[in-house]
């Protein structure tokens, strides 16, 4: 089903957003939880793990969802700035395409010496035949370049569009990623509860452990 223009925006938005967080190393309580009860214990330290693991993402996502929308703006625009950077790079005449140009031109010269060597009888068998394998990769690779060059032109033509949709509606950006972030903050909220209940029921069913003595008589 095809998604409507606002929905576009909105996962442009969220997109954006995202790139601008800064990925985190994993956290202690994440490393315990997945290394405990190997033994196959009682299941209490995985349990109290877990819950601690809850707690910081509850934590970390209700932080994301009480910012306030200046504070939203501010890296809506951080953001965008990035984009407009990758836009004016990617352009034609940009500095990327300028140095693609370059190196392709330079490529070309290459294969013209390449040629002329993988013929050249001062050269022996081997050594001639490598160069006739430069050359088949080296035009390979030049195809493979132009591909990629003209998929980039049709891909910047369509974050250019997308780029001016979002600056028109910079408002329903702020809504939409507030709404998506209090989504998730209370989705790491049900998982604090449930984490709270399993550490209860570990507790509960540890009363039930028969921890009395073997009667098996000492040999």
């Amino acid at each position: 089903m095809m998604k409507t223009k606002s929905q576009l925006i909105a996962a442009l938005a969220a997109a954006i957003f995202a790139v601008g967080v800064t990925a985190q190393e994993p956290s202690k309580a994440t490393e315990a939880a997945k290394g405990s009860d190997a033994s196959g214990d009682t299941g209490f330290n995985a349990a109290v793990n877990q819950l601690e693991v809850d707690l910081v993402k509850a934590m970390e996502e209700f932080a994301k969802a009480g910012k306030p929308d200046t504070e939203r703006v501010k890296d809506f625009d951080t953001q965008l700035a990035k984009i407009d950077q990758a836009l004016q790079v990617t352009a034609d005449g940009g500095a990327l395409d300028q140095s693609i140009k370059k190196a392709v031109d330079m490529q070309t010269e290459r294969i013209r010496k390449y040629e002329a060597l993988s013929i050249s009888e001062k050269l022996d068998a081997e050594k001639r035949g490598q160069y006739e394998e430069f050359v088949k990769k080296a035009k390979d690779r030049q195809n493979k370049i132009a591909t990629n060059r003209t998929s980039l032109r049709r891909l910047r033509s369509n974050l250019q569009d997308a780029r001016n949709a979002v600056d028109t509606n910079k408002q329903f950006y702020i809504d939409a990623v507030a709404e998506n972030e209090l989504e998730l903050a209370a989705q790491a909220l049900d998982s604090v509860n449930k984490s709270m209940l399993k550490v209860t029921q570990v507790i509960n069913d540890m009363k039930q452990i028969d921890v009395r003595p073997s009667s098996k008589p000492q040999q």
